[in-house]
């Protein structure tokens, strides 16, 4: 289990760091954010 926790911990990490390094590429973030308003 500990494994598995791991590996998605750091698959996590990985999308959050995509995510910072291309602010560009969330038109779904802005949509919702939009929406909410």
């Amino acid at each position: 289990m500990e494994l598995v926790f791991a590996g998605l911990a750091i698959v996590f990490s990985l999308l959050l760091a995509s995510l910072q390094k291309q602010p560009e590429r969330q038109p779904l973030r802005v949509r919702l954010q939009n929406r909410r308003d």
